[in-house]
């Protein structure tokens, strides 16, 4: 506190922010009064949480880096045309997108609270009355005010407010990012899921075209006497059941169209075309946990925002402790005309100083504090849980590819094998050296082996899809 040489008092609080007052006896009366409220506030301790979290993986020292549009590096253009047109039409990125929007104009709002509130009020009337045994007398009158508020933001509650509505704002903004992930991620592998469905189609309707020849290979050795009415059946059977199989590959087909339909928003049928699952090729080398994995997940950076919005929750409910001033001040003018104020008759003006303060509520604005510390706590926990499933989720998917791509290797060597193994039985077959259930059971080994090929690769590009979406795909956290 300092006394200058005009008379005036000098208060600089713990924050740094100095206020000047008049030294006379009224002025030093609610100085006294207000003093003590701005230095526990100015000097109370601010509440945050500690936000380290100790992580039970071994995370590598490299870190990884995608593209924006990674499902580009696929290099199919119907595939980016869908991801395009989802991300255009889908609801879920309206309504996401839209929630951005309102949590901008909360922002708006929430800074408006820092400003003078001006209203205006205008009113006229006529009326007319008469007494008894006497003429009507009439009578006329407008009045127009015009006045303004304002509330010294002495503790902080209007200030973080408005940084809470900040904090939401890049709360919806990393949902955002999130639900887009999500959306092209699902968009890839239903694309994936079809184009397999299409390599199995080729391969049965092969299989099916080859046990048609193996009937009729059948039929003959039959009418010759060399193969029996129950191998006649059998191979009857295949072919039956591969036809089967066909039909209810079309079924599947339909049935992921729709779906694909459903997520890229179209209200026509997405015309698609079927590619061979040898071409499509995806490469992204992560042998380990990446070192920046916190900052490419928008889910663990809306998380880690959650909080902090909970710590300026406290403050603003420890600001109700204190005392509020306000600023008011109005100015009316009134006439004996109506809708005229050429000639007012009466002109008021005042402007004062208001002070509330809670004296007694039961314990309410403490127990609103300790319900948000409480709820500052849940919104640690809540952090704490998603990152380690982050890096769960991402450790999970490491191993995951790296563990079909030891089984698809695996499984070509085996087709290799078996395709040898085939046409030679299909040789002896015909000379009549190996019997039919032999034949049948290395086309069934054959077939099946290749059907699970193409599972298993589709199995590993959509374990690539999940590993990017584990490492939060293109996005970036460049606040952290």
């Amino acid at each position: 506190m300092q006394i200058n040489n005009e008379g005036y008092i000098g208060v600089t609080s713990c924050k740094g922010t100095t206020h000047l007052f008049k030294k006379d006896k009224k002025t030093m009366k609610y100085l006294f009064i207000a003093l003590a409220a701005i230095f526990i506030s100015g000097c109370s301790t601010k509440f945050e949480i500690d936000k380290r979290i100790e992580i039970p993986f071994a995370v590598g020292e490299s870190e990884v880096h995608i593209k924006s549009q990674w499902w580009r590096e696929f290099e199919i253009e119907q595939l980016n045309l869908l991801i395009e047109q989802a991300l255009q039409n889908s609801p879920d990125m309206i309504s996401a997108y839209e929630r951005v929007v309102q949590a901008s104009f909360a922002v708006s709002s929430a800074k408006s609270g820092a400003m003078p509130r001006v209203t205006t009020s205008a009113s006229t009337n006529y009326s007319e009355r008469k007494q008894s045994g006497s003429s009507w007398v009439e009578s006329e009158s407008s009045n127009l005010g015009l006045s303004m508020s304002y509330e010294f933001d002495l503790w902080g509650r209007i200030k973080n407010s408005r940084e809470s509505a900040k904090s939401s704002l890049e709360i919806s903004k990393y949902d955002y990012q999130t639900v887009k992930l999500s959306l092209v991620a699902n968009i890839i592998n239903s694309y994936l899921q079809w184009q397999g469905v299409q390599n199995k189609i080729v391969l049965t309707q092969k299989n099916y075209n080859l046990a048609k020849e193996l009937q009729e290979l059948t039929r003959q050795r039959y009418e010759n006497g060399v193969a029996t009415i129950l191998d006649l059946k059998r191979q009857e059977r295949v072919v039956l059941s591969l036809k089967s199989n066909l039909l209810s590959l079309e079924n599947e087909s339909q049935t992921l169209q729709r779906a694909i339909n459903l997520l890229v928003a179209s209200n026509e049928a997405v015309e698609l075309e079927a590619v061979d699952i040898e071409s499509i090729r995806f490469d992204l080398q992560v042998s380990n946990l990446p070192s920046n994995l916190l900052l490419r997940r928008p889910d663990v950076a809306a998380s880690k925002e959650a909080i902090r919005v909970s710590e300026l929750s406290v403050e603003i409910q420890k600001a109700a402790k204190f005392p509020t001033f306000s600023l008011t001040s109005a100015l009316g003018y009134a006439s004996s005309n109506l809708l005229a104020f050429n000639n007012p008759t009466t002109t008021t003006a005042n402007a004062g100083l208001g002070l509330g303060y809670t004296l007694f509520d039961g314990g309410k604005i403490e127990s609103d504090i300790n319900i948000a510390k409480s709820r500052a706590l849940v919104s640690l926990q809540e952090y704490r849980k998603t990152v380690l499933n982050a890096f769960k989720e991402t450790q999970d998917a490491i191993e995951k590819l790296q563990n079909i791509e030891q089984i698809l290797k695996l499984d070509e060597q085996s087709l290799t094998l078996l395709q040898e193994s085939f046409a030679l039985s299909k040789i002896r077959y015909e000379e009549g050296v190996l019997s039919y259930m032999d034949l049948l059971e290395e086309q069934r080994s054959l077939f099946g082996m290749k059907e699970s090929i193409i599972t298993k690769k589709i199995a590993y590009l959509s374990a690539y899809v999940e590993l990017i979406k584990t490492l939060g795909g293109g996005w970036v956290n460049k606040n952290m």
